[in-house]
């Protein structure tokens, strides 16, 4: 048996454990396998097992995909759970060719969350299953075979195993390079392998360090450079780059200083709006009044730069007299969808402020304390 074979079988011989998108007594989602499976570039396919732990009162749907199309692809990208039929729905995946001299590449089935119109199966997921898709007979480097790493933004910490898939005939150093994302830092700045030692897989590092900024998870790239090594079949090798899920704590908001304010007919009152988080680019709120008969607003528009984003802005509210004697009446003041070449800030719904209209006394002998004077008194 060659040494590839007896690699194929190590892989395949990885025990399966089960993903659930909820760890607690809720309905799951679960995949019958997470890692361990392997496809060829010459066709050779595997497949996944995903199911519901119970049945839905209405039809629950995922999208399923790969993330390098390079290396696999599946026989469908689009799972539906029926009430009557939410077990061990298959995915098959199957090893694409790319041509190129690249070694075993590790690539994952990517689950996306659930949707669905049953409230108790909305946004259930899984952890992504890694597919190792063979290169023949070639030496590889394998970074990080488990599902792709997911930190915390604030001091998380993760591990990135790192290995070779044959013996090599002299070490094998390979650089690692800083990611360009600033929220992490990768150690060390080499990995060195032995010929005594080649199958102990080294380790990366990572650490996560919170930016202030909102932007979403990003799924961040550690840039692993070109093997060097006077083991021909190594030297110059591209290893593959790690990728880190970061998940990002910081929410963009439009946040006004105040939920509600009252303004008298004829009068004004003010209240300020800043961002919570900074943009990457400059933010524009319209604001406008709900009902301009009862009060105007200034300015019409707030604008945001990057450097002034946490300095309050003034919006002033003008009662309006329109001359009908009505009780205390409430409107509103909206703010428009923001305008900014920043995604995160660009989808933002900012709230509605309250504002409580009050009047003077349309009568003000009924308004007086001083009580009217008797018919005997006249």
């Amino acid at each position: 048996m060659s040494k590839w074979l007896v690699l194929s079988a190590f892989l395949v011989a990885v025990p399966a454990l089960s993903g659930c998108g909820d760890s607690g007594g809720g309905a799951k989602l679960k995949v019958d396998r997470t890692s361990g499976l392997v496809t060829t570039e010459a066709g050779g396919h595997d497949q996944i097992k995903v199911s519901l732990t119970s049945a839905p009162d209405k039809p629950v749907t995922l999208r399923v995909w790969v993330d390098d199309p390079n290396e696999g692809k599946l026989d469908r990208d689009i799972l539906t759970f029926q009430p009557h039929a939410y077990r061990d729905l298959p995915v098959v995946v199957t090893g694409v060719d790319d041509h190129v001299r690249d070694g075993h590449r590790l690539y994952h089935i990517v689950l996306d969350d659930t949707v669905s119109d049953d409230a108790a199966f909305v946004g259930l997921h899984a952890t992504p299953v890694a597919v190792t898709n063979e290169d023949d007979e070639s030496p590889a480097i394998l970074v990080g075979e488990a599902a792709p790493g997911q930190l915390d933004e604030k001091g998380g910490k993760l591990e990135l195993p790192v290995r070779l898939t044959s013996r090599p005939s002299d070490k094998v150093v390979i650089p690692v390079e800083q990611p360009e994302d600033a929220r992490l830092t990768v150690s060390p700045a080499t990995l060195v392998f032995y010929p005594r030692d080649w199958d102990e897989p080294r380790t990366l590092t990572v650490l996560s360090h919170d930016d202030g900024i909102a932007q979403g998870p990003l799924t961040v790239r550690i840039p692993l450079g070109r093997a060097d090594s006077t083991d021909v079949d190594y030297l110059g090798l591209d290893a593959p780059d790690g990728n880190v899920l970061v998940a990002d704590d910081d929410h963009a908001a439009v946040v006004p200083s105040e939920a509600g304010v009252s303004v008298a007919e004829n009068g004004t009152t003010t209240f300020t709006v800043q961002l919570s988080t900074p943009p990457r680019e400059d933010v524009t709120v319209p604001v406008e009044s709900v009902d301009a008969q009862r009060i105007t607003v200034s300015p019409a528009t707030l604008l945001f730069t990057v450097a002034d984003w946490n300095v309050p802005h003034t919006v002033t509210v003008s009662g309006v007299d329109n001359r009908v004697s009505e009780s205390m009446i409430t409107t509103k003041v909206r703010f428009g969808k923001p305008t900014s070449a920043d995604p995160i800030y660009a989808a933002v719904a900012p709230s509605d402020v309250d504002v409580v209209i009050t009047r003077p006394c349309p009568l003000p002998r009924a308004c007086t304390s001083t009580p009217p004077t008797s018919k005997a008194a006249r």
